[in-house]
């Protein structure tokens, strides 16, 4: 069991280890940001991939999370990701992180040979309308989980912890009658 309701509060342990894990790689793009300032060419040095890197990882870790909690709900895959807040064109955020997350981990399966030019003619339905639901925040261009992730935070800052209301919320709504 993921977590307990009780009344209308939750003991939400995947959360607590996920919160713990996004502070891990908050605190690993804090470092990152500083490299970023004294590197002379962060894009040739790597440091911006090794940054794109860490917050990928954090939408995986964020859509294991929902995974488990839409499972939990008895909402079917669909309907738990069209719940909570929406951005103004009706996209919800928990469709945008799951879509950035499965870029992410499935870009390379795409057969895509040169993404320089990012032709979504080449991609196949999945891909395509993963790409779709990402570029309602930001283009799908080079560093898209940091552009990504920048878009749905209020700051624009490169951090996955602000994600967390977003998560909870969410959660509260999908898990009200559970």
């Amino acid at each position: 069991m993921v977590f307990i309701k009780i009344e209308n509060s939750f003991a939400d342990y995947e959360l607590v280890n996920l919160r713990d894990f996004l502070e891990l790689l908050d605190s690993k793009l804090a470092s990152i940001e500083h490299e970023i300032s004294v590197a002379s060419c962060p894009d040739s040095e790597g440091v911006f991939d090794k940054a794109e890197y860490y917050v990928g990882l954090g939408f995986s870790a964020i859509q294991k999370y929902m995974t488990s909690i839409y499972t939990q709900s008895g909402l079917s895959k669909k309907n738990a990701l069209n719940q909570g807040r929406r951005l103004c064109e009706g996209t919800t955020l928990v469709s945008i992180i799951n879509a950035t997350a499965n870029y992410w981990k499935h870009e390379d399966e795409w057969g895509l040979r040169n993404i320089v030019t990012r032709d979504k003619s080449q991609l196949k339905d999945m891909p395509k309308n993963t790409v779709l639901t990402i570029e309602k925040v930001t283009p799908w261009a080079d560093y898209t989980c940091s552009n990504v992730v920048a878009g749905l935070t209020e700051k624009g800052n490169i951090r996955l912890l602000p994600l967390i209301p977003v998560l909870t919320e969410w959660r509260n709504e999908i898990c009200k009658n559970a």
